[in-house]
């Protein structure tokens, strides 16, 4: 499902937060490669993953996410306004 929603993402990113440290640069790096996928459903859960392993304003994840507002397919933009909400917001 491309939605990767409900209680799937709801536990996903409940892992995520217990296993990755805020702003790992590994982590955070291999997931900003995962953002230039030409695969649909790589971007997709690579901008739902970005919220949840960087912390709460950082700048670079910030970029990352306004560089795919204008992404080919407009889930991918809808799903970077809702993690720039998530990421912007203190």
């Amino acid at each position: 499902d491309a939605s990767f929603g409900g209680a799937a993402m709801t536990e996903m990113s409940a892992a995520l937060r217990r296993m990755v440290a805020p702003g790992d640069p590994e982590v955070v790096e291999h997931i900003a490669g995962l953002l230039s996928n030409p695969a649909f459903a790589v971007r997709h859960a690579a901008m739902q993953a970005l919220p949840h392993v960087v912390a709460k304003g950082d700048a670079a994840a910030i970029d990352m996410i306004l560089a795919r507002v204008d992404d080919k397919d407009v889930e991918i933009r809808e799903e970077a306004i809702r993690a720039l909400a998530q990421v912007a917001s203190e």
